[in-house]
């Protein structure tokens, strides 16, 4: 069994344009009147991702095949603290903060830039 990842495959594309497949998809079938499995091969899709797309148009309209949001993790940091965090790192040379922690180094010798945690948050 192969599992590479085909240069076509539909995970590499943005939400909008899946979004647009979808519609475009679900089109040819139900105006149309294209064969999903033709649809299917025309967009290099397997039929079950189109029929599964058939299936969420009937129970729910054209609203259930838009993209939806991706949540991600929460940020850690507050806005205001990204802020002072941002006018820190982009505002002073490392060796201008006058702080032991600025000159402290990763166990392979690499600078660790960490500046004043406390006064940051």
């Amino acid at each position: 069994m192969n599992c590479a990842v085909r240069d076509d495959d539909g995970r590499k594309l943005d939400h909008k344009t899946l979004e647009q497949l979808r519609f475009r998809a679900v089109r040819a079938i139900q105006e149309q009147g294209v064969h999903p499995e033709e649809v299917a091969a025309t967009l290099g899709l397997r039929r079950s991702t189109v029929y599964g797309w058939l299936a969420k148009f009937r129970e729910g309209g054209w609203d259930v095949l838009r993209a939806k949001a991706v949540p991600g993790r929460p940020p850690k940091l507050s806005a205001t603290q990204m802020g002072r965090l941002y006018a820190l790192v982009v505002g002073a040379d490392p060796r201008q903060l006058d702080s032991s922690l600025s000159r402290a180094k990763a166990a392979n010798g690499t600078p660790l830039i960490v500046g004043e945690p406390a006064a940051l948050f």
